[in-house]
């Protein structure tokens, strides 16, 4: 009883300081853990009812290991590589990221959504400050749907109206790009990466028909779930 009172309070807090710093990544994902504290660590139903998900926990889970060294080495142009050098020019380590728990399906999900955030970062070109953020989790909520993009979606625009007006443009416009491409790309959910790093990002990028085009000469094709 107690923890039903306590959690939409903890979750409010949380979401409130993600409204004050969406940059700030334990922001992030202590939003994450407070909306999986509401659903009592399941599945959303409108998440395991879309195929890719289905189709990923239905497999044995299979985790992704990055060596960012490793990666450094390989020819410039492939995934790997450009994603290795995305990674060291801004600083960022898969070892900081806070993985989940457990063994059941939601720490799976979280677990591969959390390993392969930054690759999805690399792959569809959204930048990882606020305005590119945006664009990914609109980009994530085309594909999957889910709480936690509408979540960072809606604390990133409170944050805009409340802090950053001057930024609305180019956050819409990042917005309404991950939303339409999204839509019209194949599903990226599930994939193992590992198995495409030595491959052209171009190549990577047409074999999920994932474009460049400007938000405003996108137009919503087919529903990629």
């Amino acid at each position: 009883m107690l923890a039903k009172i306590t959690r939409p309070v903890f979750f409010a807090y949380t979401y409130l300081s993600m409204v004050r710093n969406p940059n700030q990544l334990d922001n992030v994902f202590d939003l994450i853990d407070r909306l999986d504290d509401l659903n009592d660590d399941t599945v959303p139903t409108d998440l395991a009812q879309r195929p890719a998900i289905r189709n990923f926990l239905a497999q044995p889970y299979k985790k992704i290991e990055i060596d960012l060294e490793a990666l450094a080495t390989l020819p410039l142009g492939t995934l790997g590589r450009t994603y290795a050098d995305w990674m060291q020019k801004r600083g960022l380590s898969p070892r900081s990221l806070r993985e989940k728990s457990g063994d059941n399906e939601l720490a799976r999900l979280r677990n591969h959504a959390v390993v392969t955030h930054d690759i999805w970062h690399v792959v569809t070109g959204f930048d990882t400050d606020v305005a590119g953020e945006g664009g990914l989790q609109a980009f994530y909520l085309a594909q999957n749907g889910g709480g936690i993009p509408l979540a960072l979606m809606s604390a990133i625009m409170l944050n805009t109206l409340i802090y950053a007006a001057e930024d609305s443009d180019r956050r819409m416009n990042a917005i309404v790009r991950g939303w339409t491409l999204g839509k019209r790309c194949q599903p990226l959910f599930g994939t193992d990466w590992s198995e495409l790093w030595e491959t052209p990002l171009d190549d990577v990028r047409s074999q999920f028909a994932i474009d460049d085009l400007p938000p405003n000469q996108l137009s919503v094709g087919h529903a990629a779930a």
